[in-house]
């Protein structure tokens, strides 16, 4: 078994990842509210069968990143090039899903498989849209730079679920969560602009119908 943390430097990021195990390759893209620990029990189980890759995407934990245009998609193919690595099975969930799916169709010859969970199409707006309002304390909370406030938010919002008990979901993992979201609000990191996938995703999907998978 191996195990391994660096620094890839491109496109004016340093991103830092973690590997783990021996395999077939595995990459883990972690959600808007966490970082590459997010996925710490997954990588357990799975480094005994896999090659086991995470790392923090740019604005997240560890990884550090100028103002500059990037593509989410080829910072996944510059990790793999890095690691020696064609092709390899690729995870995400939540904003990580929507990366996720976003590589498979730009690099579908370096997809083994893809598993999205609870994740966003690209180019999709939803027709339901919640009240404004809702969002009217976290923007307050933003503007007073209450970092604090703003995490206990996004975790009551995404953890418990809007309107739910604090009790609703295990309570140590509502604490990582918290720690997760305000830990990258007190780093206060530039995150660059994503460049979105060209057509995105939801313009395949329209044109493809029910033959879509």
């Amino acid at each position: 078994m191996t195990n391994e943390s660096g620094t890839l430097e491109t496109n004016g990021a340093r991103i830092h990842y973690e590997v783990e195990g021996s395999g077939e390759p595995v990459v883990l893209i972690h959600a808007g509210v966490a970082n590459l620990c997010m996925w710490d029990d997954q990588a357990m189980a799975l480094r005994d069968a896999y090659r086991v890759i995470r790392y923090d995407t740019r604005g997240f934990g560890r990884t550090e990143t100028d103002a500059v245009e990037f593509s989410n998609r080829a910072d996944i193919a510059a990790l793999l090039d890095h690691l020696g690595e064609a092709s390899a099975h690729v995870v995400g969930l939540s904003r990580g899903g929507s990366i996720a799916l976003d590589f498979a169709i730009e690099y579908p010859g370096r997809t083994r498989s893809l598993i999205v969970a609870a994740g966003g199409i690209s180019g999709y707006e939803s027709p339901d849209e919640a009240d404004a309002s809702v969002f009217d304390e976290p923007e307050k909370l933003w503007e007073a730079r209450d970092w604090e406030g703003i995490s206990e938010w996004e975790t009551a919002y995404w953890a418990d679920g809007p309107g739910q008990p604090t009790d609703r979901v295990d309570l140590a993992l509502r604490a990582k969560v918290h720690d997760w979201i305000l830990t990258n609000y007190q780093a206060e990191k530039t995150e660059g602009t994503p460049q979105p996938l060209d057509p995105p995703q939801r313009a395949g999907w329209a044109s493809c119908g029910r033959h879509c998978w």
